[in-house]
């Protein structure tokens, strides 16, 4: 009894799948009907946003009943459910935090990680699109220390370390204009030697240039979305879940930056790239789809070895 206890405590699995599903439905919406563009567009952020915050850190089976809580109430377009979601997300971070202590494990010091549900409560309760933007900022910056520590050799910076970007999140709240800022700081302050990683240095690299391009051509929110946010997802995504694939990744970043800058010629031709580029990216992603990685949270590539 108590061995299947534990085994129900830490076994994962594919959580973060029904969540990229909804997302992309969220997409579509939103890419369809321009007048709920916004809307519809940051609901998918937040849906990724959710499945991989709690595929990463709260992944076990034993969390499914507020697993799927969230998952339910962040389907319905209601910026409410989202305060709801986010809520639970708080306290399900609070029930794994204090089943990893009891456990005897080490809780990893993230604070942009684990700042972000709270964030996004504040930022939903406001119903303020910008704060939602800095919410995603704290956990993107956060998750994606580890991935360019490993794919660029960065410093990865816990604790204490973490608080220079919290504040200059916290100041983009209000002044827009921080975000090129703050993105050439993110890379600057864990820059620690250069390494050639074709994915890696174009997500890097797309993002500063991007976020830059928005103080001579506007539209911040894009520069995020489409410089930093998607990227970044995608980043993260693929080196977690499928490592094998992330060497083919390097023509996302390009693709969404691409889709920034087509915005000035054309809304629908801007479309065409952002696209292609989460086409390309589920495809990369393909591997997780199944229904036994579903039940597994883990690649059949893996599975198969």
């Amino acid at each position: 009894m108590y061995k299947s206890l534990m085994k129900l405590s830490i076994e994962p699995w594919g959580v973060n799948i029904p969540f990229l599903l909804l997302a992309m439905v969220f997409w579509i919406i939103g890419g369809i009907f321009h007048y709920s563009h916004p809307y519809f567009m940051i609901l998918g952020a937040f849906e990724i946003y959710l499945g991989m915050i709690i595929r990463l850190f709260f992944p076990a089976r034993k969390y499914i009943p507020v697993q799927l809580l969230i998952l339910i109430s962040s389907a319905i377009p209601m910026h409410v459910m989202q305060i709801f979601s986010s809520f639970m997300l708080v306290i399900l971070e609070i029930w794994a935090f204090k089943d990893v202590k009891n456990y005897g494990g080490r809780i990893i010091k993230n604070f942009l990680v684990f700042s972000s549900p709270f964030a996004f409560i504040v930022a939903w309760s406001i119903f303020n699109y910008w704060f939602l933007i800095c919410a995603l900022s704290l956990y993107l910056l956060g998750v994606n220390i580890g991935v360019f520590s490993a794919t660029l050799n960065n410093k990865a910076i816990f604790g204490f370390k973490q608080f220079p970007l919290v504040i200059l999140v916290i100041v983009m709240a209000f002044i827009k204009q921080m975000l090129p800022f703050l993105i050439a700081f993110y890379f600057a302050y864990t820059f620690n030697e250069f390494k050639l990683n074709k994915t890696g240095n174009f997500t890097k690299y797309t993002s500063i240039i991007v976020t830059f391009s928005s103080l001579f051509l506007g539209d911040f929110t894009h520069a995020f979305t489409l410089g930093v946010m998607a990227p970044l997802f995608s980043s993260c995504i693929l080196y977690s879940t499928s490592k094998y694939n992330y060497v083919k990744a390097w023509v996302i970043p390009l693709l969404y930056a691409l889709s920034y800058y087509l915005r000035i010629i054309s809304l629908p031709l801007s479309e065409i790239p952002f696209g292609i580029a989460s086409l390309y990216f589920l495809w990369l992603f393909k591997d997780n789809l199944t229904l036994e990685s579903l039940k597994l949270g883990i690649s059949k590539v893996f599975l198969q070895k």
